[in-house]
């Protein structure tokens, strides 16, 4: 009996999962949990040959307890973290953006940054298999659930740290992306931040800002065969090299790009490419004097060979530069047949996963629909597992021209499944055809060997299946067959000046551009293909997939079927969007219910930028951060409720020995001449000066006026806070990790009091890399409602209710205005605490207004509209009243009030009161 679900998608994708189906005994039921993290090592029947196909499924024990630690972290408030990377998971994790980020997202670049920011005690003991000679970790994403971006998260998080702690060897500002062939390599272009369709920009992943600090980083995409090392001495000639030593190759390598620079950041796409072969042990090879690489025997050879070819470069590149670390991306990260590992084993450095049916349940990526019953009168769907029913049919090749061929007996055993599959392109074609879609959908049909995709491939554009799937000369072609040895050979190499080259890279152009309009393969229709297609292949309109060929295993199935899973709308997700899926029996629950493949289409998108000839209406305010006593009054500290710091040789080893192992053998090699030169008085001066800076207290005379209050708050604090393990001395803390936790756990603890212990007069503490904002935006498109403008200096104004366009009217119509903006993508929030946890909020609007002669004048309001009033808008309240005492009293940047209106009437009122203020 078929197991059918109604409603596949049961959880939010902005929030962690909560129930997740579950098959047992043949029943389906909805488990009020998450799926815990786990693979499917090997298919296996139930019943006999004609039974349902099931897989055992196996848990990641390690993946699942570092999950519960994250979420730990997370739920705790991320202790540890840098205040830059607090500040970029508050801004990803904002529920206001304009584009929402996936939970699964949030996640893979939380589980990254715990890595390295979490507690040690916890981080430094997972047992994580390293097969290389730096740290590697693995994420792993569903194909279609955005790993792309979070590759961009985790470059501002290295980066944006770099700019603050440029001593701090965590982090890193120079990148190195590695990919497996041009496709991917294009489209990761927008990694670069001085790319125009960049992500840090279209996904809003910088705070408003701090993109100039962003500019500085050095990002590099390449795909593997740049990693293959030089070799000449197999070349016959006099003037032999030989193979490139380490520093040269590095040079070769990352001179065009990254330049001299070392400590690199390595992100590793569609990284279940780079394996070692089994059975070499943690280290690898001795790569730096290994020869050259020898082709792999077997039906792998060049799977292996690519993957030590990418390990070996990285290698290399790691021994001339050092590779700060390297995090792998790839919805499959398991070992293939040949590998020395059981096929289908997961890697074992994977940290984080987010799986398929993850997906589908969250509705981020198209529901597979496979057969789950039909009229045939057989057991089981016929066209579930296609080949399994027809590979018996087919006869051995037999030579002689007479002989009937294999393909002459294939398509007649196919036809059936082929019409039926095509019948329901048709169908989705006339569909996204009234709603005016740009591009048709997709067909993709999957082969055993060329000879039957070139039959196929004919049969199809030759009109025998359906006219619009025919290729008529003088149009764009709508059927296409892939060459896969050639479009392999274009996959590698960009510049190309022979014919055949050529031919191969116009072929990857049209595949690479498949469903995106005005583009070369924005016309085709169905394409065959004998292998699956490469990844990087993003197409959004694949609506249906017909497999031809046998698959051995669930890992091949859903390699497949990821070519077809992303959406063509992410504006509605909780309607599902669907793939039609023939002869993959591919182990998704099947799904019941209307047929809505391609989903709604798009939602129109407005351009919102900064006009240039409206920059007198520019208004400029500053983001502010925190709060300090003016240096006429006393500041504080509550050293004792502050989190203690562990200086251990755990963390960082005080003691080395090397040249041999032994009591009196060898040597030992620690730290006492970086002591003498760093002792524990001079860096408890050192560390007070730079929170004195961090603090800004004003003038000069105001630092000096404050430097001994803070100096008594260092010393206290590591007095009686810091617990030293071992033989660690206490001059380790001069080291830049543990200053850098003492500087921000004491900026953050700092509070204003006057001689009573009372508040005192306040001054804004302004974010050191983007104190001061501006509405001068970087442009962006949304799909939100937006309302032109007439004395905004931008373009338009997004607005989210009737309210909020009403006063947006209302601004540009009042003759007390004298420039106003809505305050979306500007970076100003105000911030206060609620029930004794800090947060902030974003108010509606920013008004500059006129004074009574009618000229701009430097009085401020900043309007907040707001119905229901809940206990939380009070404190919003205090802290937007503490805000504006503080800017005031700072007095930089003219004289601001905070007005929270009910209704869009209101305004005439505010406007009476900031005239008689």
């Amino acid at each position: 009996m078929a197991i059918v679900v109604d409603d596949p998608i049961v959880n939010s994708p902005f929030d962690e999962p909560t129930r997740h189906y579950r098959v047992r005994g043949g029943q389906t039921e909805l488990v009020p949990e998450r799926r815990p993290s786990g693979y499917m090592p090997g298919l296996r029947t139930r019943g006999g040959a004609q039974a349902l196909v099931e897989e055992e499924f196996v848990e990641l024990p390690l993946v699942n307890d570092i999950r519960a630690r994250v979420r730990r972290w997370r739920d705790d408030g991320y202790p540890g973290a840098t205040r830059t990377t607090l500040d970029l998971l508050r801004h990803w994790s904002r529920p206001d953006r304009e584009r929402r980020l996936f939970f699964c997202q949030l996640e893979a670049a939380e589980t990254a940054i715990w890595l390295t920011e979490g507690p040690q005690a916890e981080t430094s003991r997972l047992p994580l298999e390293q097969q290389e000679r730096y740290r590697r970790h693995c994420l792993k994403m569903a194909t279609g659930s955005g790993k792309t971006v979070v590759m961009a998260m985790l470059i501002c998080w290295s980066v944006l740290n770099k700019a603050r702690h440029p001593t701090d060897k965590r982090s890193s500002d120079a990148v190195l992306v590695v990919c497996p062939n041009l496709t991917v390599k294009e489209r990761l272009g927008v990694l670069r931040p001085s790319a125009p369709d960049n992500y840090y920009e279209a996904f809003d992943l910088v705070p408003p800002g701090l993109f100039a600090s962003l500019s500085g980083a050095r990002v590099m995409v390449t795909n593997w065969h740049a990693l293959v090392v030089p070799d000449d001495s197999r070349r016959r000639g006099v003037v032999k090299r030989g193979r490139a030593s380490a520093g040269a190759f590095a040079n070769l390598v990352l001179r065009g790009e990254l330049g001299s620079k070392s400590n690199i950041l390595v992100l590793n796409d569609e990284a279940h490419h780079a394996w070692r072969q089994g059975g070499r042990g943690d280290d690898g090879p001795d790569i730096a004097s290994a020869g050259a690489i020898e082709p792999a025997p077997g039906g792998r050879a060049e799977e292996e060979d690519e993957a030590r070819v990418w390990l070996e470069g990285l290698t290399l590149i790691h021994q001339a530069r050092g590779i700060n670390r390297a995090i792998d991306f790839s919805a499959t990260p398991y070992y293939l047949s040949g590998s020395g590992h059981a096929e289908g084993e997961p890697f074992g450095w994977i940290a984080s996963d987010f799986s398929l049916l993850d997906a589908i349940e969250s509705g981020i990526v198209k529901v597979p629909r496979i057969p789950v019953d039909d009229n045939s009168g057989d057991p089981l769907p016929r066209y579930l597992d296609l080949w399994e029913e027809i590979k018996g049919k087919l006869p051995k090749r037999v030579r002689g021209a007479a002989a009937l061929t294999r393909e002459d007996r294939l398509l007649p055993e196919i036809e059936g499944a082929l019409a039926t599959i095509a019948s329901q392109w048709k169908s989705e074609f006339e569909r996204w055809r009234k709603e005016g879609r740009l591009v048709p959908p997709a067909l993709i049909v999957v082969c055993d060997q060329t000879s039957s995709a070139e039959r196929i491939s004919d049969f199809i554009a030759g009109g025998s299946v359906i006219e619009e799937l025919a290729n008529r000369g003088g149009e764009p072609e709508r059927t296409l067959r892939i060459d896969s040895a050639l479009l392999a050979k274009a996959e590698g190499q960009l510049d190309s000046t022979e014919t055949k080259e050529k031919v191969a890279e116009a072929l990857r152009r049209r595949v690479a551009t498949v469903g995106k309009p005005g583009q070369p393969g924005a016309e085709v229709r169905c394409i065959v293909s004998v292998a699956m297609l490469s990844e990087g292949w993003d197409a959004q309109n694949v609506t249906q997939i017909l497999g031809l060929r046998a698959f051995s295993s669930q890992l091949l199935c859903e390699q497949v079927v990821g070519r077809g899973l992303r959406r063509s709308s992410y504006d509605d997700m909780t309607v599902p969007e669907y793939v039609d899926v023939y002869g993959i029996p591919f182990q998704a629950f099947p799904v019941k219910g209307e047929r809505r493949g391609g989903g709604a289409a798009p939602k129109p998108q407005t351009l919102v930028q900064a006009l240039r000839d409206r920059a007198d209406y520019e208004i400029r305010f500053p983001r502010v951060v925190g709060y300090i006593s003016d240096a006429r009054f006393r500041i504080t500290a509550d050293v004792a409720a502050m989190p203690k710091l562990v200086v251990t040789p755990e963390v960082e080893p005080t003691r080395v020995k090397v040249g041999a192992k032994g009591e009196g053998r060898g040597a030992t090699h620690d730290r006492s001449g970086y002591y003498l030169e760093h002792r524990l008085q001079r860096t408890v001066f050192d560390i007070t000066a730079s929170v004195t800076d961090k603090l800004k207290f004003g003038d000069e005379q105001g630092r000096r006026l404050m430097f001994p209050q803070v100096l008594r708050i260092v010393r206290d604090y590591v007095t009686t806070k810091i617990e030293f393990v071992g033989d660690a001395a206490p001059e380790e803390i001069a080291l830049g990790h543990y200053r850098s936790s003492i500087e921000d756990r004491i900026v953050a603890a700092i509070r204003p009091a006057d001689d009573d212990g009372n508040g005192g007069e306040l001054l804004p503490v302004l974010d050191d890399l983007r104190g001061i904002g501006t509405t001068d935006i970087t442009p962006f498109l949304t799909s939100r409602g937006t309302e032109t403008t007439l004395k905004s200096h931008i373009s338009h104004a997004v607005v989210d209710s009737g309210w909020e366009r009403t006063v947006a009217k209302a601004l540009d119509e009042s003759g007390r205005v004298a420039a106003w903006a809505k305050n979306v993508r500007l970076g100003f929030t105000l911030p206060y605490q609620h029930r004794g946890v800090p947060h902030e909020f974003t108010p509606d609007f920013l008004c500059r207004l006129r004074d009574a002669s009618g000229v701009p004048s430097d009085d401020y309001i900043v309007v907040e509209v707001k119905g229901l009033e809940r206990e939380a808008d009070r404190s919003k309240d205090v802290g937007a009243k503490r805000w504006m005492d503080a800017v005031n009293h700072w007095g930089k940047l003219g004289r601001w009030r905070y007005a929270k209106i009910h209704s869009p009437y209101q305004l005439s009122a505010v406007f009476g009161m900031a005239s008689q203020s």
